[in-house]
């Protein structure tokens, strides 16, 4: 009888944890800096921006470091003027604690 509610227990829990693990694979896979500047240079990213792609690329590439592997500064500057402001450096801490949990 423990047998069963034990193997019931343990499908449930499979049950639930299966989507969560699907999604975090998802995200992790195009959380990459080869996806991301593919997906910057179809959009034009520089375009908007008013960077170059070179710094695109390398501003991209050290905010997916801090997000993924940290730790979360989010400081990266180009010409000695930050990428991101404070508000959306907070945004970005918020979102790799989001990330972490997941």
């Amino acid at each position: 009888m423990n047998s069963q509610l034990s193997q019931r227990l343990n499908s449930v829990v499979a049950a639930v944890a299966t989507p969560f693990v699907i999604v975090a694979v998802a995200v992790m896979l195009f959380l990459n800096p080869v996806w991301v500047a593919f997906d910057q240079d179809r959009s034009d990213a520089a375009g908007f921006t008013g960077y170059t792609p070179a710094q695109v690329h390398a501003a991209t590439g050290s905010i997916l470091s801090d997000l993924v592997f940290g730790p979360p500064n989010f400081d990266f500057q180009i010409n000695g003027a930050p990428v991101l402001e404070p508000r959306e450096r907070n945004h970005m801490i918020d979102v790799r604690s989001v990330l972490l949990t997941l």
